[in-house]
């Protein structure tokens, strides 16, 4: 794990990381204040880190953390996983309904039973 990730994790278990307007509100770990994160395809943050060299932040990294593992009011971590579900379809064959008919009604005359 490189040196932001494993301070975006310190962020993300000692902080307290909330959106407003869209963005995820990140604490400066150095200054009073916090960042601004938007995350999605591509995820940007308003740190003097971020806008000069166009990497991923502690603070990007912090909000994937929480995202990831989402920490409810009671301390506990509710975790979000993705399932696949593949569903199996029913085969159907086309019926020749005349045939069919026709061969129930024609069913005795074909078949000898034997007289008892």
């Amino acid at each position: 794990m490189e040196p932001r990730q494993q301070r975006g994790l310190e962020i993300a278990n000692r902080c307290y990381i909330g959106q407003q307007n869209g963005f995820w509100l990140v604490p400066s770990q150095s200054r009073q204040g916090r960042y601004r994160v938007a995350d999605g395809e591509k995820p940007t943050c308003n740190c003097p880190d971020f806008e000069e060299r166009g990497v991923k932040c502690k603070h990007i990294f912090a909000v994937e953390y929480i995202v990831e593992f989402r920490r409810e009011s009671d301390g506990t971590n509710t975790v979000t996983e993705t399932v696949n579900v593949t569903t199996t379809k029913r085969v159907s064959y086309p019926q020749n309904w005349p045939a069919y008919n026709e061969a129930q009604t024609n069913e005795k005359q074909t078949v000898s039973i034997p007289a008892a």
